[in-house]
């Protein structure tokens, strides 16, 4: 048996993090509670469902290396399911480096998520401040389609987003190759500029 960690916060639709939530684990597809544990050797047993962390929101446990179904519950809020959730596939990333295009709207870090690949985290880097002729205030960052899907940036030097700015779970997987897009923000990117554009990913087992 492989057992593997689960570790990450609770975060409501809205992206707020709470506490006293309900997790529950199945079996990917099916309603079999999975066998979960509080240690990594799989010694000590963990209730299914249990309630999340009381100081810090998190949904801590260990768990045979497979695809599970994670749901989560507590009155009056509404949360984001992880269904086909892979737990201990490798974690791999991408490393893009977008220059600014004088006049654009959008900027793009073309195919950085592979097809097949469910993100964990996407971040943004100024590796030269962009000019703020055209009005740019800063950028949100985001899959083409929903364009604050991974947060903010402003347009100084050294700028960067954070994790705390990704809400994981809105599109958990994507199935073709798809681009991280840098929507311009205040105005229109001018010539100068670029950022490095980091995906880090999972190919998930269950595509």
């Amino acid at each position: 048996m492989s057992i593997r960690h689960f570790n990450r916060v609770i975060q409501t639709t809205e992206g707020d993090i709470l506490t006293g939530v309900t997790v529950t684990v199945t079996l990917a597809g099916t309603a079999t509670l999975a066998a979960l544990f509080t240690d990594v050797d799989g010694v000590t047993p963990l209730a299914n469902p249990f309630t999340n962390n009381a100081t810090y929101g998190t949904a801590d446990f260990y768990v045979e290396e497979g695809t599970y179904d994670l749901t989560f519950t507590k009155t009056s809020y509404t949360f984001q399911a992880l269904l086909n959730w892979t737990i201990g596939a490798p974690l791999l990333r991408t490393v893009t480096v977008v220059p600014s295009i004088n006049g654009a709207a959008l900027l793009s870090a073309t195919d950085a998520i592979p097809a097949g690949a469910r993100v964990y985290g996407v971040f943004v880097t100024n590796t030269t401040a962009f000019g703020t002729g055209g009005g740019l205030t800063g950028y949100n960052v985001g899959d083409g389609t929903t364009i604050d899907m991974w947060g903010s940036n402003v347009v100084t030097l050294g700028a960067v987003t954070t994790q705390a700015g990704f809400h994981s779970g809105d599109v958990p997987i994507y199935a073709v190759d798809t681009s991280v897009v840098l929507s311009a923000i205040g105005g229109l990117f001018a010539a100068t500029g670029a950022a490095q554009v980091e995906v880090v990913y999972a190919i998930d087992a269950a595509l």
